[in-house]
């Protein structure tokens, strides 16, 4: 019973460690974050003498509860807070401040509380305490000299080391700590069992096959990562086999096949089953936030370490505002993008398109540019402008290169011509239309239509062809998209995205 206390208490000290190192702001060369650490080594001391029962107990308690009423005094963050919040993400459920607010004080009172309490237990209980330790033993020696405590310390050297590595997310960086951590402690924790045998190749087989999982979605991600743990699980069996303890198995089995290499590759792969990484790659100045992509539609999207922050439906993602926490990215789809706040998970609009409109006849264009059989570089432009505000509803922008192409440009003009049509029913011939690289032939056309919800809306279509393109084309288009106004309510709004609008 006091050896699972012991592996528990440093199950939660380990925790403490990551949470410590795995902020943001957590950097080395911070005098807190060593105040931080030395406060949890101090820590880890008073465990192991409290595990010996050694009179000398007292010296890391000292050194933990005055370190501990330093860090409060000069305002540190012990990262005990980070520590609860993480539990959230990482098990994928919504934050509450309750739950938050009990699991900080659970970890508060183990950490501080209850050695206390073992401690006077200790002393009250004659014949417990033994006085084997040195003066230098006590002071920290003993995390060198323990078998016990050196190993641990190894162990979550290994992790620390790993952790960073993933905090990169640096892909050849990760790929080395994904197969070289798991093996290097299943070696340390083997040494420490005392196993001669052990398949390291089965275990370096198995790593290898939970990195590349991350690019595959599905079924087949499902299907990688079981094999991964099931040969993990196979490995870590000799721990039953010459100890004959089933926990200790499940554990190492954990921390080798789950927790390491998770910690390696930086994010939880086992969330976000339906969609795969684009890449072993990350967006430039946003560290665990990497591109997504829906593997049955190729739509592209975007999630963090933890967990999904935008759906896979879009074709490209791209930054609106210089490279920094506090910018925005477009996310681009249909010829029209939609601003997303990365620091503050939020979508914003900074036009009066309207989405949902513009998604519809984007159907009707891209079937228009394969009824005529567009040739690469053909074009063509089509604005809905709602009458009663002149606010521009539609702006759609394509051309066809083999599969149909958007243009989000609003610095240059798509079709280079002033020959417009702005007058209803009216069609406007432009002869030549230059272009960086080739001269096409532009022909205007404007029509107004009314809605199901009588509203009007002026519909303006240019077409650039390497031919000039018949009038015909134009009013066989507009007419396309009157018909489809006349059938659908259409509800005028400048608000800003809805959730259910994304």
């Amino acid at each position: 019973m006091r050896k699972i206390l012991l592996e528990f208490d440093l199950a939660i000290c380990s925790l403490w460690t990551i949470a410590a190192l795995g902020s943001r702001i957590a950097w080395v060369d911070t005098p807190a974050t060593w105040i931080v650490m030395l406060l949890i080594m101090s820590r880890l001391l008073l465990s192991f003498t409290l595990y010996h029962r050694e009179r000398k107990s007292w010296i890391p308690g000292l050194l933990f509860m005055g370190l501990t009423a330093f860090a409060i005094s000069v305002g540190l963050d012990i990262k005990l807070n980070g520590l609860a919040s993480k539990a959230f993400p990482l098990l994928n459920l919504d934050f509450n401040r309750w739950w938050y607010v009990g699991l900080t004080l659970a970890v508060a009172t183990w950490l501080w509380v209850v050695p206390l309490v073992v401690f006077l237990v200790n002393i009250f209980r004659k014949g417990c305490l033994t006085d084997t330790l040195t003066w230098k033993d006590a002071f920290g020696k003993l995390l060198w000299t323990d078998k016990t405590a050196r190993t641990f310390c190894s162990l979550l050297l290994i992790t620390i080391g790993t952790l960073y590595a993933g905090l990169t997310m640096n892909g050849r960086l990760c790929l080395f700590a994904c197969v070289v951590a798991p093996t290097l402690s299943f070696h340390l924790l083997k040494r420490y069992y005392g196993l001669k045998k052990g398949k390291v190749w089965v275990l370096v087989i198995s790593m290898l096959i939970f990195f590349f999982a991350q690019t595959h979605a599905g079924l087949l991600r499902m299907s990688m990562l079981s094999i991964s743990f099931c040969m993990v699980a196979y490995v870590c069996s000799s721990f039953y086999q010459k100890e004959k303890k089933l926990l200790l198995s499940v554990m190492s089995a954990i921390y080798v096949g789950i927790l390491l290499p998770s910690l390696a590759i930086g994010n939880n792969q086992y969330t976000c089953f339906n969609v795969g990484r684009t890449g072993y790659y990350f967006l430039d100045t946003y560290p665990g936030i990497f591109s997504i992509e829906d593997k049955k539609t190729g739509k592209i999207g975007l999630r963090s370490r933890y967990g999904l922050l935008v759906k896979p439906e879009y074709e490209s993602v791209v930054y609106h505002t210089p490279r920094h926490w506090f910018g925005k990215l477009e996310l681009r789809k249909n010829g029209y993008y939609t601003l997303y706040d990365i620091c503050n998970n939020e979508y914003r609009k900074d036009n009066h398109i309207s989405h949902q409109l513009q998604d519809s006849i984007c159907h009707i264009v891209e079937g228009h540019l394969s009824e005529y059989d567009y040739k690469p570089d053909e074009r063509m432009e089509v604005r809905l402008i709602e009458a009663s505000n002149c606010q521009v509803r539609t702006h759609i922008k394509a051309l066809k290169n083999g599969s149909v192409i958007y243009d989000y440009d609003d610095k240059e003009p798509f079709i280079p011509t002033d020959s417009v049509s702005t007058t209803q029913e009216t069609i406007v011939c432009d002869s030549l239309v230059r272009l960086e690289w080739c001269q096409l032939k532009s022909l205007s056309y404007a029509h107004s239509a009314t809605t199901k919800d009588s509203a009007v809306y002026n519909i303006q279509v240019t077409l650039a062809r390497e031919n000039m393109p018949k009038p015909k084309e134009a009013e066989m288009l507009v007419q396309k998209i009157s018909c489809f106004l006349k059938k659908v309510d259409i509800i005028s709004t400048t608000l800003p995205l809805s959730y259910n609008e994304r």
